[in-house]
C-alpha cells in the first residue's frame, strides 16, 4: 500500500530515486541546507544522470498519472547589465551578497525572504565582493569538485580542469597546480588591472577637470587673460612716457641752445650797432680820420664775427619708430615659442639630412654673395628646406673669408642680423652653428668691432652660448666658440652682455669638458671676464665647489706632470690670471679655494725651481685675496715661511708685483694677533714691510686694478702697524698713479679708481696720516706722511688734467703737450707746456686762475699750482727769471709745515720718494 502511495504521489529522492520512509532512518525525508525539501531549482544544479536519462528515453511515452496543469504565460525578467551577478530567486534583480550555506547569489530583499526560517536564520551574508571562490565539477566525474588544473605542456586532454580521478588516470605523471591557488593568481591580476583603470578613470577626470578650468582662463573675459592685457597696456604706456621723456629732454636741450644763441646774438648786436654808430658818427664828423685805426681794427673785429647757422624748427625734427615690434608669447612647457616656426613646406624626412657634420660642400654649390644673402633673408620661405639654406650660410661664410671687402656696409649689416637668427633657428643642428660662428670670426673684426653696436655684439655672443649648451661633446665647436668670445671681450667691452650666464656657462664647461683644449679656451675667457662680473654673482656661483675645485685641480695636473717645466705655461698663468679674478674681494670664492685643498697646490707652484717669477706673482695674488678674510688668516699663516722671502730683496719690474702681493698678505697677518707668538716678531715683519715698501717702484709696466678700496680701508683701521698701513697706500697710490690719465681711467664697472678713492673713506684717513695725527696708529711714520702727500698730489694732477681738458682746444692741446713731455717746441716750459714763448710768465696767470677757481679744495688747489711751478724750474726761464722753489712756495702760501721736500718725478730709476 505504502509502495503503492509512493508510486502515486511521487514521494521518492529526485537523486536516488528511492521512497521516503518515516520508519526507515536512512530514508526519512531532511530538509536540504538551503531551506527547501525539493526544490526545482536546487535540483537543476545537480549534475544530471545521463544513463537515467537515456534509460527514460527509451521507455514509451504514457499519459502521467497526474494530468499536467495548463501552461501559463511567464513573464520575462527584465535583462541586467552583463557586469552585474543575478540572484539566484529573482534574476531581475543584482545579487548583492552571497550564501555560503546556501551556495547562492542573492539580492537584499531575497536573501531576507529565503532566509526567514529559524534554522536558516543564522547563515552568515558575505557581500558579492568577497564571495570566495567556487571551485566547478569536473567535466570527466561530475559527481567530483574540479580542484586541480593541469599544467603539462604535453597534455593531450580536452579539459585541463582535473579532479583527484582524473590526477590519477588521465592526467597521471603530469604537473599539476590546486585551482584554488591558479585562480587567485588570475584574481590578482583582474583586481591590479581594476585598480589601474580607476586609477585612470581618476586622473582622466581630474585631468578633464583641469582643462576645462584651464580652457577658460583664456576666455578674454578671463581674470588671467585680463591681467595679461593690462601687463601689455602697462609696457607701452611705459614705452610711451619713456619716448615722450626723451623728446621732452632733447626738445629742453634745443631750446636752451637756441636761447644761450639768442643771447650771444644779442651782445653781438650790441656791440655793432655800437661801432656803426661810431662809424657813422666820424663819417658824419670826418674829424680824426688819422687816428681811427682802432675803430678800424674794431669794425674789422665785428665784421668776421661767424654768422648764426639757420635754425631748424621742432616741425623739421623726424621721430623714428621701430620696426617690426612683436610682444613674444612664450609657453613654460612647449618649444618653440607659441610663435612657432612651421616646418619649410617640401622637406621631408626623405630629403631632410638629420646631421649635416659628414657633409662636405663641393665648390659647385658655392652660390653667389648677393644669392646666399637673398637665401638666408628668405630662411622661413615655404620654397626652401634647411640644406639650401645651410650652403647658403656655408657660402657667406666662404665670401667673407675670400673677399670681405667686396660687402657693403648694408650687406654686413644685414649679415650681422639675419646669421644670429638663423642659428636660433636651426640650434639642432651642428654645421649651422659651426657655420654661423665661422661668420661671426669675419663679421667681428678687429678694425670693425668698435663701430658695431652692442647689442649686436651680445646677440652673437647669446647664439654662441646656446651652441655650446647644445653641443657639449663637440671639441670644434667648443674651442670655435669660446675663441671667438675672447676675442670680442679683448677689443669691445660688453656692457650689455649677460655676463652671469656667460661666466656660468664657461665654467660648467670647464669642469664637464673632457678635451684639454676646451678646457684651455674656458679658463682664458674666464679670466677675460671675470673683472667685469658682479661680486654678488661670483659669491652665488662659487657656492658651487666644482667649478674652483676644477681649476685647482688643473693646476694640480701640471704640478704633477709638468713639474714646473714650460709645457703649457700658458695656461697655468691663465688659470692663476681666472682664480685671482674670481676670488677678488669674493670671500665665498676664498673659502672653497681653501675647502678644495688650494694652498697645498699653490705651496707646492711656488716652491718649484723653475717656476717663473711673474707667475708666481700671479699665486701670490690669489693669496693676497684669501688673507682679506677673516677667518681664513691663520690657515694661510701656516705657509708663511713660503711668502717670507719675497719681501726681500725682490725689486725689479718682474718681481715687484710679487713682493707687493706679500706685503699685502703679511699685512692682513698683522691685522690678526692670533697670527703672531710674540710682539717682537709682529715688530719685525712691520718693520721688513716699512722697508720693503720704501723700495718699490714707480714703473707703470705692470698694472693692478682694484673692485673696490675698501680692503685697504679695513686693513688700515684693523691692523695698527705702520708697515701695513704704508702697503695699502701704496696700493693706492699705484692705482690712482697709472690710471690718472683722462684717456686711460681704467673704468671698473663703469667707475675711475678717482672716482673710487673719492667715494671711500680714503680722502679723510690721507688728510690725517698727511697731518701726523691718526686715530689707526699713534705714531705716523715719515713714509706714511710722505706717501699721503704723494697721493694728494696724483688726485688733484688727476683732476687738473680732467679740468684743463674739457675747457677749450687750446687746453686739450695743452694736455697733449703735457701727456708727449714735449720740452722743445713754441709751448716749451716743461711737461705741462703752459704759455706760449712770448708770453713769459705772465701767462700763468690764466692757468694760475683756472686752478684756484676749480672748486678744489685749497690744498689740494695749491698742489696742483705748485706742481706746475716745480715743472717749470727743472728749465731755465728765458727771461732769467728763476722759478720759486718748493719751499718758497709752500711758505709764501703758508703751508710750510706740511712740506717735507719728498714731491717725486717721473723718473724709473728712482722709488716713490726718491731714493735711488
Amino acid at each position: 500500500m505504502t509502495e503503492r502511495f509512493n508510486e502515486v504521489t511521487g514521494l521518492e529522492c529526485k537523486v536516488c530515486f528511492e521512497h521516503y520512509s518515516g520508519t526507515i532512518v536512512d530514508l526519512t525525508p531532511r530538509m536540504l541546507s538551503c531551506g527547501h525539501s525539493l526544490f526545482d531549482g536546487d535540483v537543476r544544479l545537480l549534475p544530471k544522470n545521463f544513463d537515467l536519462l537515456e534509460l527514460l528515453a527509451s521507455l514509451p511515452k504514457t499519459s502521467p498519472i497526474i494530468p499536467e496543469s495548463p501552461k501559463v504565460p511567464v513573464k520575462k525578467p527584465q535583462a541586467l547589465d552583463p557586469s552585474n551577478t543575478p540572484c539566484a530567486e529573482d534574476p531581475s534583480h543584482e545579487a548583492t551578497c552571497f550564501c555560503a550555506q546556501c551556495s547562492a547569489d542573492l539580492c537584499e530583499k531575497c536573501f531576507d525572504m529565503v532566509h526567514r526560517p529559524r534554522s536558516v536564520a543564522a547563515h552568515a551574508k558575505i557581500p558579492i565582493a568577497e564571495k570566495p571562490i567556487q571551485l566547478p565539477k569536473c567535466q570527466s566525474h561530475p559527481s567530483n569538485i574540479a580542484e586541480y588544473v593541469c599544467r603539462e605542456p604535453n597534455c593531450q586532454m580536452i579539459s585541463k580542469i582535473i579532479c583527484d580521478k582524473c590526477v590519477l588516470k588521465d592526467h597521471k605523471n603530469h604537473k599539476y597546480e590546486l585551482l584554488s591557488e591558479y585562480t587567485e593568481k588570475y584574481l590578482r591580476k583582474l583586481r591590479n588591472c581594476l585598480d589601474g583603470v580607476v586609477s585612470n578613470e581618476t586622473s582622466l577626470e581630474r585631468a578633464s577637470e583641469s582643462l576645462k578650468m584651464c580652457a577658460s582662463s583664456y576666455e578674454e573675459t578671463s581674470p588671467d587673460y585680463q591681467q595679461v592685457i593690462k601687463k601689455v597696456q602697462d609696457f607701452f604706456k611705459s614705452e610711451e612716457a619713456k619716448a615722450i621723456r626723451k623728446l621732452t629732454e632733447i626738445a629742453g636741450q634745443e631750446r636752451q641752445r637756441i636761447r644761450g644763441e639768442q643771447s650771444r646774438i644779442g651782445g653781438d648786436l650790441e656791440e655793432i650797432r655800437s661801432v656803426k654808430e661810431e662809424l657813422n658818427k666820424v663819417l658824419k664828423s670826418k674829424e680824426y680820420l688819422i687816428s681811427t685805426d682802432r675803430l678800424v681794427e674794431k669794425a674789422k673785429s665785428v665784421i668776421s664775427k661767424s654768422m648764426p647757422n639757420s635754425p631748424i624748427p621742432f616741425r623739421k625734427w623726424s621721430i623714428e619708430f621701430p620696426k617690426n615690434v612683436e610682444v613674444e608669447v612664450h609657453s613654460p612647457h612647449l618649444k618653440p615659442t607659441l610663435e612657432q616656426k612651421r616646418e619649410p613646406a617640401g622637406e621631408t624626412a626623405n630629403n631632410r639630412p638629420k646631421d649635416y657634420s659628414e657633409l662636405q660642400i663641393p665648390g659647385d654649390k658655392i652660390v653667389a654673395r648677393s644669392e646666399a644673402l637673398a637665401i638666408v633673408s628668405h630662411h622661413d620661405s615655404d620654397f626652401l628646406v634647411s640644406y639650401d639654406i645651410w650652403i647658403a650660410l656655408h657660402s657667406l661664410f666662404h665670401h667673407l673669408k675670400s673677399n670681405y671687402n667686396a660687402f657693403s656696409c648694408e650687406e654686413l649689416t644685414e649679415c650681422r642680423r639675419l646669421v644670429p637668427i638663423v642659428m636660433k633657428r636651426w640650434l639642432s643642428i651642428k654645421p649651422f652653428q659651426l657655420s654661423g660662428i665661422e661668420c661671426f670670426f669675419k663679421l667681428f673684426n678687429a678694425t670693425t668691432i668698435e663701430q658695431i653696436p652692442a647689442e649686436e655684439v651680445n646677440a652673437c655672443v647669446e647664439r654662441c652660448l646656446d651652441a655650446v649648451e647644445h653641443f657639449p661633446g663637440s671639441e670644434t665647436l667648443q674651442n670655435t666658440v669660446w675663441a671667438f668670445i675672447v676675442s670680442v671681450a679683448h677689443i669691445v667691452k660688453l656692457e650689455a652682455t649677460n655676463f652671469t650666464r656667460l661666466l656660468a656657462v664657461a665654467l660648467d664647461t670647464l669642469v664637464n669638458t673632457a678635451h684639454s683644449t676646451v678646457g684651455a679656451a674656458t679658463i682664458r675667457t674666464v679670466s677675460v671676464i671675470a673683472p667685469s662680473v658682479e661680486t654678488s654673482v661670483i659669491n652665488r656661483l662659487m657656492c658651487d665647489s666644482k667649478y674652483v675645485l676644477g681649476i685647482v685641480q688643473l693646476m694640480n695636473v701640471w704640478v704633477n706632470v709638468c713639474q714646473g717645466r714650460g709645457d703649457k705655461q700658458d695656461l697655468i698663468v691663465v688659470a692663476l690670471h681666472a682664480l685671482w679674478n674670481l676670488s677678488d674681494n669674493s670671500p665665498t670664492t676664498c673659502r672653497t679655494f681653501v675647502e678644495v685643498g688650494g694652498l697645498l697646490v699653490v705651496s707646492e707652484l711656488l716652491e718649484l725651481p723653475n717656476f717663473p717669477e711673474t707667475t708666481k706673482g700671479l699665486v701670490l695674488g690669489v693669496l693676497s685675496n684669501v688673507s682679506e678674510v677673516d677667518d681664513l688668516r691663520l690657515p694661510l699663516h701656516e705657509h708663511h715661511s713660503i711668502l717670507l722671502p719675497y719681501l726681500n730683496g725682490r725689486f725689479s719690474e718682474t718681481e715687484w708685483a710679487a713682493t707687493f702681493s706679500a706685503a699685502i698678505i703679511f699685512s692682513n697677518f698683522l691685522a690678526n694677533p692670533l697670527c703672531w707668538r710674540s710682539t717682537n716678531q709682529r715688530e719685525e715683519i712691520d718693520k721688513l714691510l716699512l722697508e720693503a715698501v720704501a723700495k718699490f717702484s714707480t714703473s707703470e709696466s705692470l698694472m693692478f686694478s682694484y673692485k673696490s678700496f675698501e680692503p685697504f680701508c679695513v686693513l688700515i683701521r684693523t691692523s695698527k702697524s705702520n708697515g701695513a698701513i704704508l702697503t695699502c697706500l701704496y696700493g693706492v697710490f699705484y692705482a690712482l698713479q697709472t690710471h690718472r690719465s683722462p684717456e686711460n681711467p681704467s673704468l671698473v664697472r663703469g667707475k675711475t679708481h678717482i672716482e673710487m678713492y673719492h667715494q671711500s673713506e680714503l680722502p679723510s684717513m690721507i688728510r690725517q696720516f698727511r697731518s701726523s695725527r691718526s686715530p689707526y696708529i699713534d705714531n705716523v711714520d715719515t713714509r706714511v706722511q710722505q706717501l699721503a702727500f704723494r697721493i694728494e698730489k696724483t688726485v688733484t694732477l688727476a683732476g687738473f688734467l680732467l679740468l684743463v681738458t674739457s675747457t677749450s682746444t687750446t687746453d686739450a692741446t695743452v694736455y697733449s703737450r703735457v701727456k708727449r713731455n714735449d720740452f722743445t717746441n713754441n709751448y716749451g716750459y716743461g711737461p705741462f707746456g703752459i704759455g706760449p714763448t712770448n708770453g713769459g710768465f705772465d701767462s700763468f696767470g690764466f692757468y694760475r686762475d683756472k686752478f684756484y677757481n676749480s672748486g678744489l679744495p685749497p690744498l689740494y688747489t695749491h698742489a696742483a699750482y705748485r706742481n706746475y711751478y716745480h715743472e717749470i724750474s727743472f728749465h731755465k726761464n728765458k727771461y732769467g727769471q728763476p722759478a720759486p722753489t718748493d719751499f718758497e712756495v709752500l711758505q709764501q702760501e703758508r703751508f710750510g709745515p706740511y712740506y717735507d721736500g719728498v714731491w717725486g718725478y717721473a723718473d724709473h730709476s728712482k722709488n716713490w720718494f726718491g731714493k735711488r
